[in-house]
């Protein structure tokens, strides 16, 4: 989590407590309990216009116990994905059963308080005053017989805000507006859950964009008694398995996708590709490149090397990327960004020579096609990465790798992510042809 000032929130606070609704958390290291509630205020009061929080809470609800205890409260905002969880907060009492650890989320115990590591947002309130609301001061008698038939009255409590926390990606959201929302983003090679096309379709459906995943499924024999640990067989099943678990991420973010299986090395089915997306969305304004193929049997080498895996892997990372890119541009519209995945070790890549050959012939292309099509506004970059953790790197080859990245650890996917992001935005509007490298200070 990261701290914010609570001036730089961004949100709709109606949605946010009426519709996403939030948690009232209470307690400390040994024991606490939380509710959901869909009412509550915030703004200003006292002091120096302190930013404060209103929550209400009736007798009978446990978490009571806990905020008239404790001199510290949290609201914490979870993902849509938690709705069913947050249902179940609000109509079990923690008196019953363990409903924390049976709607999966973990508490944290900082700041004074208790919070949920899931939380998207977390307030961290010091509680200021407490009263019971009083029926004579209700000037509706309808709102009475409405919210308080059985004479249940809610206590209001008020909190001065002390800290803004946010989770590492909606911190980057809040503090970044790339303008994305609503542009349609198609992006390749993305059936990998761990990999960097699933996690950049997250990225681009967290800023509201409408995403389109093109996938192929490539067969290599795995162990399944391995898949449940980082290394080659994890990689190797889920480069070999449909977009499924993409999806069902996609469908909790509540995000608009459509997903194509189909092969970018063949021009026909690029033009089908295009064709779906545009029957579905009418445009496509940003374009991922991000499917790769490449021997993977210690067979890329000068020694060992075959037509088929020369044919196989630059039809992929070279045709396929040049098709890809030409039925982009003969479809453009008035936005346009194309972003190439290279690697960065391209220009120098013993032991895979024809996958490094290939990253550098789409580096060369990317500043070409970037002279090319300047003219029409669309901008040109590729992004590099260095050894990333997409699912293939076990824990004996993270020891031998990471002492020679500078930064000291592997790159994730979400670096990589965040970066095309930019590549895509209104803001990198004067960026072209360039091949920015994510590596930690790898291979420079």
């Amino acid at each position: 989590m990261k701290e914010i000032n609570y001036k730089d929130m961004k949100f709709n606070p109606f949605n946010l407590i009426g519709g996403e609704w939030m948690l009232i958390t209470a307690g400390d290291e040994h024991s606490c309990n939380t509710m959901t509630a869909s009412w509550g205020h915030l703004g200003c009061l006292w002091g120096n216009n302190d930013p404060s929080a209103v929550v209400y809470i009736r007798e009978s609800r446990y978490t009571k116990e806990f905020v008239d205890e404790e001199p510290y409260f949290s609201l914490c905002v979870m993902d849509k994905s938690f709705k069913k969880q947050m249902a179940y907060l609000g109509s079990t009492s923690g008196r019953d059963e363990d409903k924390i650890a049976k709607a999966g989320l973990t508490p944290v115990y900082a700041d004074n308080t208790v919070y949920f590591g899931e939380a998207k947002l977390v307030l961290v309130c010091k509680k200021v005053y407490a009263a019971e609301i009083q029926p004579s001061g209700i000037i509706y008698q309808e709102t009475i017989e409405q919210s308080y038939p059985q004479g249940d009255y809610h206590t209001m409590y008020v909190g001065k805000i002390e800290k803004v926390l946010v989770r590492d990606d909606e911190y980057l959201k809040n503090m970044v507006d790339y303008g994305l929302k609503d542009r349609v983003a198609l992006i390749t090679g993305a059936n990998n859950p761990q990999g960097i096309g699933a996690t950049t379709a997250f990225a681009f459906a967290r800023e509201g964009a409408k995403v389109v995943l093109v996938y192929k499924r490539i067969p290599r024999p795995f162990d399944k008694t391995k898949t449940d640990r980082n290394g080659a067989d994890r990689y190797f099943q889920a480069n070999a398995g449909n977009a499924d678990v993409v999806e069902s991420k996609l469908q909790e973010m509540g995000a608009d996708y459509l997903i194509i299986e189909s092969d970018i090395s063949n021009e026909d089915a690029v033009k089908n590709i295009y064709a779906a997306v545009l029957e579905r969305y009418g445009r496509v304004d940003i374009l991922v490149n991000n499917a790769a193929d490449g021997d993977m049997d210690g067979l890329d080498t000068i020694e060992k090397i075959s037509q088929n895996i020369i044919d196989d892997t630059f039809a992929v990372n070279v045709r396929g990327s040049i098709l890809m890119t030409g039925e982009f541009i003969k479809h453009r519209g008035d936005y346009g960004r194309i972003i190439n995945l290279s690697t960065d070790a391209a220009q120098v890549f013993a032991g895979q020579i024809t996958y490094g050959a290939s990253k550098a012939t789409l580096e060369a292309l990317t500043r070409s096609i970037a002279l090319e099509v300047a003219k029409y506004g669309i901008t040109v970059n590729a992004v590099a990465p260095g050894p990333t953790q997409t699912g293939w790197i076990d824990d004996d080859f993270a020891k031998e790798v990471i002492p020679i990245i500078p930064m000291g650890k592997l790159i994730q996917p979400q670096d990589i992510a965040e970066t095309i992001l930019f590549l895509a935005s209104e803001q990198a509007k004067m960026i072209t042809g360039q091949v920015i490298k994510i590596s930690g200070g790898h291979a420079l």
